[in-house]
C-alpha cells in the first residue's frame, strides 16, 4: 500500500494518492507561472504562520463548544466517525498534511490569483458539499473558514500559513474523530 505502512486503510491510501497528484498538479501549475520564485518564502511568513497556528487552535475550540451546544456539529462528527472509522495518530497527521498542502496550492495558489479570494473561496465551499445531510453545514463551515485561509494567502503573500492553519485544524479535528472512534 503507497504512501502509508501496511496499517493504513486503503481509504486512507486512496486519500492521499489523490491529494498529492492534486498537490504535483497545483505546483506544476504555479511553477509555470512563477518559476523558482515559487519556493522564496515571502518576508513574514513565520509571524504568519504563528498567527495561523493560532487560527488553527481557536477554529478547533470552537469545533469543540459547537459539539457540545448544536446537534448539526455532533451530526457532522457522526457522520465523519462513520466515514473515516478510528484513525490512528499518523493516519491523521498524514491525511491532514496532504488534504492541506493540496488543497492550499489549489484553492489559494492557483485559482484565487486567477479568479480573487471572492470566487476562490465559493469554489472552496462547494467542493465540500456533501454526499450525506449530517454534513450540510459543512460546506457553510468551508465558506467561513475559506475567507480566512485566503487573507492569511494575501497578507502573508505566502501559501505556508494557511496550510499551517489548515492543517491544524484538520489534524486536530481528525485526531480527536479517530480516538472517539476507537472508544
Amino acid at each position: 500500500r503507497w504512501p502509508c505502512y501496511s496499517h493504513c486503510s486503503s481509504m486512507v491510501n486512496l486519500a492521499i494518492l489523490f491529494y498529492t497528484t492534486w498537490a504535483v498538479f497545483s505546483f506544476a501549475v504555479m511553477f509555470w507561472w512563477y518559476g523558482w520564485d515559487l519556493f522564496r518564502p515571502a518576508d513574514g511568513w513565520f509571524f504568519w504562520s504563528v498567527v495561523a497556528c493560532g487560527v488553527g487552535l481557536f477554529t478547533c475550540w470552537l469545533s469543540k463548544v459547537s459539539l457540545g451546544q448544536f446537534d448539526w456539529a455532533r451530526d457532522m462528527e457522526d457522520e465523519f466517525m462513520r466515514v473515516l472509522g478510528p484513525l490512528t495518530l499518523g493516519e491523521a497527521v498524514l491525511l491532514a498534511a496532504s488534504s492541506s498542502i493540496a488543497e492550499e496550492a489549489f484553492f489559494r495558489g492557483v485559482l484565487q490569483p486567477w479568479l480573487g479570494l471572492g470566487y476562490a473561496t465559493l469554489i472552496f465551499a462547494a467542493v465540500h458539499m456533501p454526499m450525506s445531510k449530517k454534513l450540510l453545514a459543512w460546506p457553510f463551515f468551508a465558506l467561513g473558514i475559506g475567507f480566512v485561509l485566503g487573507g492569511l494567502a494575501l497578507v502573508s503573500g505566502s501559501l505556508i500559513p494557511p496550510i499551517v492553519t489548515h492543517a491544524t485544524i484538520n489534524g486536530v479535528n481528525l485526531f480527536f474523530i479517530g480516538e472517539k472512534a476507537r472508544r
